[in-house]
């Protein structure tokens, strides 16, 4: 996600609900959901899931890669959100 989309990292952290409710998709030419205004976005084919402990770790065959210039990452660390360091 980039760095403005704090409220949608927000959104889809909490627990039950609809995560996606409100919140703006595209598609790949594949059809695969894309969201919008995204840092980046992969296309992808899920390969193989794997257990993670209280996470799952997904392995993906990626078919395209598109991203954003001049935008930033969003980056949570330690409990809260931060920037990135400028070069």
């Amino acid at each position: 996600m980039a760095d403005h989309q704090e409220t949608v990292s927000n959104q889809c952290a909490v627990s039950g609900g609809d995560k996606f409710a409100g919140i703006e998709f595209g598609a790949s030419p594949n059809g695969t959901p894309l969201l919008c205004d995204a840092l980046a976005c992969l296309d992808c084919t899920p390969q193989a899931e794997y257990d993670g402990g209280d996470h799952s770790i997904a392995a993906s065959l990626v078919h395209a890669l598109d991203t954003a210039p001049g935008s930033r990452p969003l980056l949570f660390h330690l409990g809260r959100y931060t920037r990135a360091a400028e070069h």
